[in-house]
């Protein structure tokens, strides 16, 4: 119910505006009507505030995750938790792997104290803390090898097809060159794809149960985004990581490595399925005022 602050019965209608982000707090204009003709403004707020923590160590998808969230809740990455675990990658698909490391880092989040994650957001106490884990694994698909890499991208050129530990960039592109090699542009087809899990945990976090329950519920959600292209003949530019310097997206003439991180923030894949995340994220403020 909203709230009435100006007299019992005084009041005719309220009508809710839609929502908006506050410091990653949902807020909605609310304006009551009375019946002598005026009329108040209020903000409700809704009773949790969205937090996201990026499950990965690494720098570089840390502040694109980061850049393409655009500011819509706080955004943490394991960086800041250096004794979070990190689920092995063995599965089969990207969506596994994905939900494998989101939903393991969201049971064991709910399993820490509260006070470190709110002094590191800055959210006082009082206000519950909606944690969502992001989780993504995504890797290079080349038509010409039956979609290798594929799961397989960061550890492409490892000597052991089993081994867990990823290869460097350079030695992973050097392997992805030769594989190609005397291979013509239309037999060099490729796409990035990106499969983004998104584990909320439920209830918020706050205040911190006394003993936490052995299986918090988790709820995993996926997002997925695909940006189409070919491999280069040779490696251009010096920005980005990974395939990024053999990657052309269709429509460019440019690699994702020469086109800058602006450009390449709103067409890769990963952009694709944190768009998909983001919508999904404003209509869950949405369905939230609707329940006011």
């Amino acid at each position: 119910m909203l709230r009435d602050g100006w007299g019992e019965g005084s009041r005719m209608d309220s009508t809710a505006g839609p929502a908006r982000r506050s410091n990653g707090i949902a807020v909605a204009a609310v304006r009551h009507f009375f019946r002598d003709g005026r009329s108040r403004r209020e903000d409700v707020f809704f009773e949790a505030m969205h937090a996201i923590m990026a499950a990965t160590r690494n720098r570089h998808k840390a502040r694109e995750f980061s850049d393409m969230l655009g500011g819509i809740c706080p955004c943490i990455s394991l960086a800041d938790f250096p004794d979070a675990p990190i689920p092995i990658e063995d599965g089969a698909t990207f969506a596994e792997n994905a939900s494998k490391k989101s939903a393991a880092l969201a049971g064991w989040m709910a399993r820490q104290p509260s006070e470190p994650l709110r002094q590191r957001l800055s959210i006082p106490r009082g206000i519950p803390i909606r944690l969502i884990v992001l989780a993504d694994d995504s890797g290079l698909e080349v038509d010409a090898l039956d979609g290798a890499p594929g799961v397989r991208s960061a550890r492409f050129a490892a000597p052991d097809a089993a081994s867990p530990h990823n290869s460097s960039d350079e030695a992973n592109n050097r392997k992805l060159l030769d594989c190609l090699q005397g291979r013509p542009w239309d037999q060099r087809a490729a796409r990035f794809r990106c499969v983004l899990a998104a584990s909320t945990i439920a209830p918020p976090l706050d205040p911190p149960p006394a003993k936490a329950p052995p299986d918090p519920l988790v709820h995993t959600r996926h997002f997925e985004g695909v940006c189409p292209g070919h491999i280069s003949l040779k490696p251009a530019g010096t920005a980005g990581f990974g395939y990024d310097p053999l990657f052309i997206p269709d429509g460019f003439d440019l690699s994702f490595a020469e086109m800058g991180e602006s450009v390449k923030n709103s067409i890769s894949h990963r952009a694709r399925a944190i768009a998909e995340f983001r919508a999904w994220l404003q209509s869950e403020g949405d369905a939230a005022m609707r329940s006011l």
